[in-house]
């Protein structure tokens, strides 16, 4: 019955702790624990009527920390990822609004940046794991260079990459993004056009 109470919103809602595959396997644990001490205080405590009630209740209490512990985690991680995805919806219907189709027309250097609604999800990225370990992925989308702006664009034009969404830390994926995202270049010169910053991230169009 706790699994059931407990896994379904926190399932829903996205927790770290929605795969609770394996929570039966510690609920059973913690049971055993339980009729071993029960057992163990009947041999010792001969005289005590319902002795197994009152460890079963004792044990229920010393466990409230940990599940009350687990509970405001999880609130906290929902309540989190819940504003991280309206930041993300915004910055999904900028996108619309400015001609995006699908989520492959855009180049993210945030591993963790997806379009909500908007198929397939995923942006284009520099260093993403499928590359090595997808079969056929680095045919259908060869990787992007990072260390020259003119190639970079260039390589956008030729693989339908239309949009850029840059952070403060793009940097991590090539100087040139920095320099995109800090303005230390005249970006109309690159032929890109500043959309709009949505929190800390800035969205650019490839023209």
């Amino acid at each position: 019955m706790y699994i059931i109470l407990y896994a379904i919103p926190i399932a829903l809602g996205d927790s770290p702790r929605a795969p609770l595959t394996i929570m039966y396997a510690y609920i059973t644990c913690i049971a055993f624990l339980l009729v071993i001490l029960s057992n163990q205080a009947e041999k010792y405590f001969t005289k005590v009527k319902q002795i197994s009630n009152i460890i079963g209740v004792v044990f229920a209490l010393l466990s409230m920390k940990t599940f009350y512990g687990w509970a405001l985690y999880d609130v906290d991680y929902v309540q989190k990822n819940y504003e991280a995805r309206r930041v993300l919806e915004i910055i999904e219907n900028t996108l619309r609004a400015n001609g995006m189709k699908h989520s492959s027309e855009v180049f993210s250097d945030r591993y963790n940046f997806y379009t909500p609604n908007t198929m397939p999800y995923r942006s284009r990225q520099i260093g993403n794991w499928n590359i090595d370990w997808v079969w056929g992925y680095s045919n259908e989308f060869p990787l992007l260079p990072n260390d020259n702006l003119d190639a970079f664009i260039d390589a956008c034009k030729t693989q339908g990459i239309r949009y850029l969404v840059l952070s403060p830390n793009s940097s991590f994926r090539g100087e040139i993004f920095s320099q995109i995202y800090n303005e230390e270049i005249d970006i109309e010169m690159f032929g890109l056009d500043f959309i709009n910053q949505t929190g800390n991230m800035r969205l650019y169009e490839i023209k």
